[in-house]
């Protein structure tokens, strides 16, 4: 009886060891097997990621920014309304990049600038010009001439001093992946992708300063006014009666005004505008109370930091189309559509804001469309 039962013990234990056994087997069979699984999906995982971000040292930062060591403040100026003017400031600047391709073979030069810039003797508002060139503050200079010396300010700035002109190596790396899509000028010259951005800096720093003392302003490219500008204008020579820009009629004051190029598609991510090179609102032209933009460029250029962050680049009208869509923004843009064939549809608020001196009519009518964007 005692041999059955040491029997029974012994076939007991050997069944636990081979239970046991059998157990560690699985274990370690499943362990391998993850393992060379983890292995094979890191392997494929390498091939489509992205190259790591390297680490950008910028000298802005706003919420939502993928970069974390800007030194910029984003701070607020205090606005004594009492103390300010109704006028418009109207800040422009022009940054040599020499010549380059725009569209599918247009081709932009510094002389075609300097020839659009003479359009600037016939504006009357106060003006703040930025410039990196001797040469293009003097002509700037020459031009400006034609208007009392109280209504300009001209800023001799440094590329490597700018937090837009900064990013041109981070630009450049990601216009430079395979297949990126190319289009020119915006996702292949990264120097104007920058000067681009700059325009919000730009007047990020003129708000700061406010050195017209005005509650309105507006950025102008050199080459909105093109149309006014005679082949026989010069910088000695004005082209034309004198204007100035004035806040568009039922502009709300809690908003900025652009011009609507083409009707936003909220279902656009941003692979598909950069790729697409959609646009909604034309950067050549906007206006809004000094509050209302100072937040609004602070936003700008947050959701640009933010952008490169995620390896995506173009122009200002790319980077706009992308905020609003993903909801990046707290600043209301309310759009201006052009109902008239006689003028650039881009360019068509900047018409609207303009009025020749002695008349309060605008140079084009104001049955326009209008859209709030919240």
């Amino acid at each position: 009886m005692q041999s059955v039962q040491k029997m029974r013990i012994f076939f007991s234990r050997q069944r636990i060891v081979l239970i046991a056994a059998a157990i560690i087997t699985s274990i370690s069979l499943y362990i391998v097997s993850t393992i060379s699984s983890e292995k094979e999906t890191s392997l494929k995982f390498t091939v489509i990621k992205r190259k790591p971000q390297k680490k950008v040292h910028v000298r802005f930062h706003a919420q939502g920014s993928s970069f974390k060591n800007s030194t910029v403040p984003q701070y607020a100026p205090s606005f004594n309304l009492s103390t300010l003017t109704e006028d418009v400031t109207v800040v422009t600047a022009y940054f040599n990049l020499g010549s380059f391709v725009k569209g599918m073979s247009d081709v932009y030069g510094t002389k075609l600038y300097h020839h659009w810039m003479t359009v600037f003797a016939q504006i009357t508002n106060p003006v703040v010009f930025y410039v990196d060139t001797d040469n293009e503050a003097d002509l700037f200079s020459i031009i400006r001439s034609h208007q009392p010396k109280n209504r300009t300010r001209i800023v001799r700035v440094d590329r490597k001093d700018l937090w837009s002109f900064s990013l041109v190596p981070y630009i450049e790396e990601i216009y430079n992946q395979p297949y990126f899509p190319k289009h020119h000028p915006n996702t292949v010259r990264p120097d104007y992708s920058a000067a681009m951005h700059a325009k919000y800096e730009l007047i990020h720093r003129t708000i700061h300063k406010n050195p017209f003392r005005t509650k309105y302003i507006a950025w102008l490219d050199i080459g909105l006014f093109r149309g006014l500008v005679p082949a026989t204008a010069t910088p000695s020579i004005p082209g034309g009666p004198p204007f100035r820009l004035d806040l568009p009629q039922n502009l709300g004051l809690d908003k900025i005004g652009y011009t609507e190029v083409y009707r936003r598609d909220s279902s656009l991510d941003l692979r598909q505008i950069i790729s697409g090179n959609y646009v909604w609102v034309c950067g050549c032209f906007f206006i809004g109370h000094v509050d209302v933009v100072f937040r609004w460029v602070v936003e700008y250029m947050g959701a640009v930091e933010q952008m490169i962050g995620e390896h995506w680049m173009s122009t200002d009208q790319q980077v706009i189309y992308w905020i609003y869509n993903k909801g990046l923004h707290s600043t209301l843009i309310q759009t201006f559509v052009s109902e008239n064939d006689n003028y650039n549809s881009w360019f068509y608020l900047g018409y609207l804001s303009r009025h020749e001196i002695g008349s309060r009519k605008p140079w084009v009518e104001t049955n326009n469309e209008k859209d709030v964007f919240p």
